[in-house]
């Protein structure tokens, strides 16, 4: 099959010709967090698991739980990752040290309902589901705007983007194959 310029790899195009009808449902992200983990892997470098402390504080601010992993790894820096689920919520933020873990916290808390990592992975999925999938996100990306426009071309779906407040709400009506 093609697809203007797109040609669709063989596996693919054989999964899409044996799809079952209604195979899958619209699913939503538009709810807010439950919870927080926090995770850090230190050195021991100087100031690295204050930092991660002070991330959880953090996000403890919201009064949901906070779950809160450290554990001392070899070589010489660290990594600091954050995470916040449930509710219809799936987003993540992490740095790794560089004299400092940096906002992580903040960039978790600004997070709409789904990260930007995450948003441009929801698009195949969601372009095939019955109904329609919608989820928040703080910005729109590049990937995001490549994985609409490929799916659209792909299999026919329909999707469109609205601004609320803290970002954009992403929805896209599956097709059913």
């Amino acid at each position: 099959l093609r697809y203007g310029l797109l040609a669709l790899p063989a596996r693919l195009e054989e999964h899409l010709a044996r799809a079952e009808p209604g195979g899958a449902s619209a699913a939503s992200f538009d709810g807010g967090a439950e919870r927080f983990y926090v995770s850090c892997a230190h050195s021991g470098v100087p100031g690295d698991e204050e930092e991660a402390r002070a991330a959880a504080d953090e996000l403890r601010k919201t009064g949901l739980p906070v779950s809160v992993r450290a554990e001392r790894c070899g070589g010489s820096g660290g990594s600091l990752v954050a995470s916040a689920s449930g509710g219809g919520c799936a987003a993540g933020a992490d740095s790794l040290w560089d004299g400092g873990f940096g906002p992580v916290a903040a960039e978790l808390l600004g997070c709409a309902s789904v990260d930007e990592n995450l948003s441009d992975m929801l698009v195949l999925p969601a372009s095939v589901a019955e109904g329609t999938s919608s989820w928040t996100v703080r910005r729109i990306t590049p990937h995001l705007q490549t994985a609409l426009e490929t799916a659209s071309r792909m299999t026919g779906c329909r999707y469109g983007a609205a601004r609320v407040k803290g970002g954009y709400q992403i929805r896209v009506r599956g097709v059913r194959c």
